[in-house]
């Protein structure tokens, strides 16, 4: 039984706090690109898309600040005038913690910019779209210095960046396609769905390969994957993983076909409610392994 202290708890939340900020990030510049720009609501869908990312990323950057000085208050263990121990965050600062901090704001920053000026000019776009895939790359490389792939070779820092992306852009798409299928006519979600369904085959496909790499690399026995507090937790995840994927499969062979039906879009805003549902779960989820569990 995991006893938890203040400092865990504010830990988990905090992070669980930055994984949906970054994926609403990630997910809404995403789904902006999908957006063909012909007509005038899809210049309204477009800027709340890109609204979406600005609070995203501003969301993200101070989950990022609020997770460091939980750092420094935790490993302070003064109480809350710990948080402002300057020399135990100038140690911090220069330590993997740090490090990890300091990637991801810069991440978070350029998505920043880059949402902000979609959100406001229709100009250039290709050139914030190249900057932005930039920026998230950067920002699923900060997970590869931190935890537990640290004490693994390169190959798992890459199958962790490329996992995060992955994940965080399909948690993260959830919310702007709700608000695609509200916005635009059925015809436009409907080709704008196939172009999601087609990009998310090879998004997903990158995401459980690059998860079941570092599932394999993180358990040294089927014991430990089995009778652990760590490895049953990750199951049930993965358990919520699998339901996710069939749901998302059920939306792209039989909701988005039969869009033009009656109540067609009905019951794929319901199925897309499902699966964020499923991934707020999984989110929370991840939160809790990463912070308090561990392989070993």
């Amino acid at each position: 039984m995991i006893e938890l202290m203040p400092w865990d708890i504010s830990a988990v939340t905090f992070k669980i706090g930055f994984y949906l900020m970054a994926s609403l990030c990630i997910g809404a510049l995403g789904c902006h690109r999908l957006v063909p720009h012909v007509n005038h609501q899809d210049i309204i869908t477009s800027q709340q898309l890109a609204s979406y990312g600005v609070w995203g990323a501003a969301g993200g950057l101070i989950m990022t600040v609020l997770q460091f000085l939980q750092q420094v208050g935790s490993f302070n263990e003064t109480g809350l005038a710990g948080v402002f121990d300057v020399e135990i965050a100038q140690m911090l600062l220069f330590s993997n913690v740090g490090e990890a901090s300091a990637i991801r704001g810069l991440g978070l920053l350029l998505l920043l910019v880059c949402a902000f000026l979609l959100s406001v000019s229709h100009k250039n776009q290709h050139y914030y779209y190249l900057i932005s895939t930039c920026a998230v790359i950067i920002l699923g490389y900060s997970f590869s210095v931190i935890g537990h792939v640290t004490a693994l070779d390169s190959v798992a820092s890459f199958a962790i960046t490329s996992h995060v992306i992955a994940a965080m852009w399909w948690l993260g798409s959830l919310i702007p396609l709700l608000t695609i299928t509200k916005g635009l006519d059925v015809e436009a979600t409907k080709r704008l769905m196939i172009k999601f369904g087609q990009l998310a085959v090879v998004m997903i496909t990158g995401l459980i390969f690059a998860g079941g790499w570092l599932v394999i690399e993180l358990f040294g026995s089927i014991d430990q994957a089995l009778f652990t507090d760590y490895g049953q937790l990750l199951m049930i995840k993965l358990t919520l993983v699998i339901l996710m994927l069939s749901l998302g499969a059920f939306n792209k062979m039989r909701l988005v076909p039969k869009l033009n039906d009656a109540g067609g879009l009905s019951r794929l805003q319901l199925a897309i409610k499902m699966e964020l549902t499923l991934g707020l779960i999984i989110l929370s989820l991840t939160g809790v392994l990463t912070t308090l569990l561990g392989p070993t």
